[in-house]
Formats: structure tokens, sequence, C-alpha cells
């Protein structure tokens, strides 16, 4: 082999060599990249995954939270319906006590006292109302207090309403109203109004 072809022989080698290197060199770089690439679509992908986890989470909390808050409102509604039920048997059977006592023997006496411990002033010029059932006191009490009496619809239960037409004051003596204030009383103490 001559001189010429063995320089171009080591020539090549050296070429080959540095092609060799450099196509080792992309290769590693393709790689790097490729792996780069790998990473950034697997980050990209998982980041997407936790996007979509997170957001489903919180559409299943949310819903979670709806329901809970709705069944707690229907049981709490559900007790004060209940508790409701209650009041109303409780003062229904107060009413029937009522309606008893204004149909007994000590109801008189009760209706000659109330103008004198519940109304104001004179009652001369005034006039009493009563329900129906109790016009049958009427006479006894216009003799006893000077006042007119007639029948009120209105009054359900018993007891009065004194109106002074001079001054336009009405004295609601009647026991529906007094069976009001005490539900509302006892309402009121005892946290039992309906509220949602």
């Amino acid at each position: 082999m001559s001189v010429q072809d063995e320089k171009l022989a080591r020539f090549v080698r050296a070429v080959d060599g540095e092609v060799d290197a450099q196509i080792e060199d992309l290769l590693q770089e393709a790689e790097a990249e490729k792996q780069e690439l790998l990473d950034t679509a697997n980050d990209r992908s998982l980041e997407k995954a936790y996007s979509r986890i997170h957001e489903e989470v919180k559409r299943i909390s949310d819903k979670y939270h709806r329901i809970t808050a709705k069944a707690e409102l229907d049981a709490r509604k559900s007790v004060l319906l209940y508790r409701e039920q209650l009041i109303d048997k409780l003062f229904d059977s107060i009413k029937l006590s009522l309606l008893s006592f204004a149909s007994g023997e000590e109801y008189e006496e009760f209706l000659m006292k109330l103008p004198t411990d519940k109304a104001a002033g004179d009652l001369k010029g005034a006039v009493i109302r009563l329900c129906e059932r109790d016009m049958k006191y009427a006479d006894k009490l216009t003799a006893k207090f000077g006042a007119v009496c007639e029948s009120d619809n209105s009054i359900k239960i018993g007891g009065m309403c004194v109106f002074y037409p001079e001054k336009g004051v009405l004295a609601d003596l009647t026991l529906d109203q007094s069976l009001y204030d005490e539900r509302k009383k006892f309402n009121s103490e005892n946290g039992s109004e309906l509220k949602l």
C-alpha cells in the first residue's frame, strides 16, 4: 500500500471516526430530546389528569354538600312541623278547657269581675261585646256596669271586648285573645316559631 493510500485510509478512518462521533452525539441529543419531550408530555398529561381529578372531586364535594344541606333542611323542617303539630294539639286542648270553663258554673262570676280586673276606668257609656252564647249575661252586666252589651261573632271562646266609643279605645278581654297571646308567648320563649 502506498503512502497516499495509507494517508487516505487514515483520513477516511479519521472522518469515519469523526462522523461516528457526531452521529453518536446526534443520537444522544435526539434521545435526550425524545426523553425531554416524553417527560413534558407526561407532565402535561399528569397535569391534565390532576386537573380533571381535582374538578371531579370538587363537583362530587359540591354535590355531597348540596345533598347534605337538603337532608338537614328536610330533617329540620320535619322536626319543626312535628313540633308545630304538638303545639297545635296542646293549644287545642287548652281551647277545649277554656270552652268547658266558659260553659261552667264559675264562668258567670269570672265574667262579672273581668271588666273591673282588666278594663281601664269607668264602663258607663262603654259597649261590652260578648259572644252569642254569653248574651244571657247581658242584662246583669248592663245593670252592674251601666254599659250596653252587644253580640260579637268574632268572639268564639268567651270573655268580652270593652269598647269606649268616645275615646276610640278597645280593651280586648276575650279568652280568645288571651289564648292567642299565650301561644305567641309560648312560641317566642320556646323558639317554636316555624323558621326555615
